[in-house]
């Protein structure tokens, strides 16, 4: 990963870190910051509300020119789909995803 692209990674997952919204949060190890895992607690009054979605965000070396991989683990083991963005095989299928 070039020291640009590392540059903007650690920029924006430091901006997620100091945001104040609770229903969303990050980790990631310092010596691989392109492997994120992320959890986003549900919007109240949205069929989503209190329900915990947990993702796993692959940076990849040329990012930003290419987006990033995401797969949803919530999945209760392949048989719950979410919406017609999130396939109950953990695929999350966004056009701003590429």
């Amino acid at each position: 990963m070039s020291d640009q692209c590392t540059l903007r990674l650690v920029r924006e997952l430091r901006q997620v870190e100091r945001s104040e919204q609770l229903a969303f949060t990050v980790r990631y190890e310092e010596s691989n910051i392109r492997d994120i895992q992320a959890l986003i607690i549900g919007p109240p009054g949205t069929p989503y509300e209190l329900g915990f979605y947990e993702f796993s965000i692959k940076i990849p070396s040329d990012y930003p020119a290419n987006p990033p991989t995401v797969k949803l683990w919530t999945t209760n083991r392949g048989r719950t789909r979410f919406g017609p963005n999130l396939y109950a095989n953990g695929k999350v299928c966004l056009s701003i995803l590429g």
